[in-house]
C-alpha cells in the first residue's frame, strides 16, 4: 500500500501564507458556496458555522479566502497578520455599492488570550479604511439562528426550486406585505414541499425575508426586502 507523502490540497489551501503551520487534529473541510459556485476550504467546524451564517445572510455577495494582510506594530515592530476570510457585503441602498470585512474565527478562550493583539490589529486595520472582525463560538453558535441557516441553504441557488413555484412565491410577495407558508399553501397554489422550497431559495437569494428568531416552519413571518 503507498504512503501519502505530500500534504493534502485542503490542507495546503487552508494555509494563510506560506510559513503557516499545518494543524493537523483540526477538522479540515470544503464548503460549498452557492453564490460563488465553488468550495471554500475551511480550517476547523466554528469556521464552518461562520461560513454557514455568512452564506445565509441576506446581504453576503461573496466570501473570499487569503485577504490581504493587515500589517500592525505588536510592539517590536511591524508585523503581518492575515485575516482568515474576508466577506463582501452589499452595501447601503446604492446599487453595486458595497463593503468588505476582513474575519477572524477563533474560540472565547483564544480571543481571551490574545485580545490586546487584536484590539491593535482593528485599530490599525481602521486606519487603512478597512474593516476587521472577530466571531467566537458565543457569536456563531446561536439556536435557532444557526440551525435556520443550514435550511436555507438546502434550498439555495439557481435549479434548486420549481421555476414555477418560485413564480408563484414571487407573485405573492409582491401582492402582500406578509405571509406564511402554511397561508400560500392554503390558497391551492402550491404544496408545502413547494411553498417551502421555493420560499428559502427566494430569501437565500436576497429577495425575501424569513423571521430567524424561531425554527423555521409554516407559521414563520416572511416579507419582502425593501434592498435586493
Amino acid at each position: 500500500m503507498p504512503y501519502v507523502t505530500s500534504t493534502p490540497k485542503v490542507m495546503r489551501e487552508n494555509r494563510r501564507h506560506k510559513n503557516d503551520r499545518d494543524r493537523r487534529t483540526a477538522h479540515h473541510g470544503y464548503f460549498y458556496s452557492f453564490r460563488r459556485d465553488e468550495m471554500i476550504p475551511y480550517r476547523g467546524t466554528l469556521a464552518f458555522d461562520f461560513l454557514v451564517l455568512a452564506e445565509a445572510h441576506p446581504d453576503t455577495l461573496r466570501i473570499d479566502t487569503r485577504p490581504p494582510p493587515i500589517p500592525w506594530w505588536d510592539g517590536d515592530g511591524w508585523t503581518d497578520y492575515y485575516p482568515r476570510y474576508v466577506v463582501t457585503l452589499r452595501h447601503g441602498d446604492v446599487p453595486g455599492s458595497v463593503r468588505r470585512i476582513d474575519v477572524e474565527v477563533l474560540y472565547s478562550f483564544e480571543l481571551e488570550r490574545r485580545k490586546a493583539e487584536f484590539d491593535a490589529i482593528r485599530c490599525e486595520a481602521t486606519q487603512q479604511f478597512r474593516a476587521f472582525e472577530w466571531f467566537t463560538e458565543k457569536d456563531l453558535r446561536v439556536e435557532p439562528r444557526l440551525t435556520n441557516a443550514k435550511t436555507i441553504l438546502q434550498y439555495a441557488g439557481p435549479d434548486q426550486a420549481p421555476e414555477d413555484a418560485v413564480a408563484t412565491v414571487r407573485q405573492v410577495s409582491r401582492g402582500t406585505k406578509a405571509f406564511t407558508i402554511d397561508e400560500l399553501v392554503a390558497t391551492g397554489a402550491l404544496s408545502f414541499r413547494h411553498a417551502l422550497v421555493a420560499t428559502l431559495n427566494l430569501v437565500a437569494s436576497g429577495e425575501l425575508e424569513i423571521e430567524t428568531h424561531r425554527i423555521i416552519d409554516g407559521a414563520s413571518r416572511i416579507t419582502r426586502r425593501a434592498v435586493q
